[in-house]
């Protein structure tokens, strides 16, 4: 923000607005350098601000938020549209374009989170609809996943026959680096493995407890397991 410079008086007057509604300070630098920036765009390009179009609008922020981060270019068109609303509203240009202003699409991470904390695993178990059978499969194989810490591929492995519900205990027969090992099965696994049996598991002659969802219902592949 150019230090010395010297805002229109429709800017100023809007600024002292919106100081006095907002009162924090850090939101106040933030209008203020918007403003000032887009003055100063926009006599660089010979253009009014009463005859600013959101063409120009568009040019502006494309330039600065170049060196912003996501969060702060997300502000800054915030700062603008509470701008442009105001001019609007005053009559000081002819058309609302507050609302033309729309954030670019923001695509997935390069690279996601590596590990989730555990209220955001109660929050995705939440999230699931337990009346489909996808989603019954997808439960139970993620209590395993986070409760056991089961890898994908000895949950896909896992047969009917490693599972004792009266002893509360699963039998993993093949481990990483490991010999085979019982482990006891709380409650909530217990209950999550059920309700996919008798909710979401084909009926089949086949003893292997995931299977796909589709004939000839073959087991699922270590893919389909979520690695939490």
């Amino acid at each position: 923000m150019a230090p010395d410079h010297i805002l229109p008086e429709i800017c100023q007057r809007y600024l002292d607005y919106y100081s006095h509604q907002v009162r924090a300070q850090g939101s106040v630098r933030g209008m203020q350098r918007i403003l000032t920036g887009l003055d100063i765009y926009l006599q660089k390009s010979g253009v009014p601000l009463n005859e600013i179009s959101i063409q120009k609008v568009d040019q502006f922020l494309a330039l600065y938020n170049t060196n912003y981060s996501i969060g702060t270019a997300k502000s800054n068109r915030s700062y603008l549209r509470q701008f442009l609303r105001y001019l609007y509203l005053n009559q000081y240009i002819k058309k609302d374009l507050a609302p033309l202003i729309v954030s670019p699409p923001e695509f997935g991470q390069l690279k996601p989170p590596k590990f989730l904390h555990s209220h955001e695993v109660q929050k995705l178990f939440d999230s699931l609809d337990l009346s489909t059978a996808k989603n019954l499969r997808t439960n139970a194989t993620m209590h395993l996943a986070y409760y056991l810490g089961l890898r994908p591929q000895e949950i896909s492995s896992l047969t009917l026959d490693d599972i004792s519900f009266r002893q509360k205990e699963i039998f993993i027969r093949s481990r990483k680096n490991c010999s085979p090992a019982h482990f006891p099965l709380p409650d909530n696994i217990i209950k999550a493995i059920t309700a996919y049996i008798v909710g979401g598991r084909p009926e089949t002659q086949s003893r292997v407890l995931f299977l796909q969802l589709i004939p000839p219902y073959k087991p699922v592949n270590r893919c389909d397991i979520p690695d939490i």
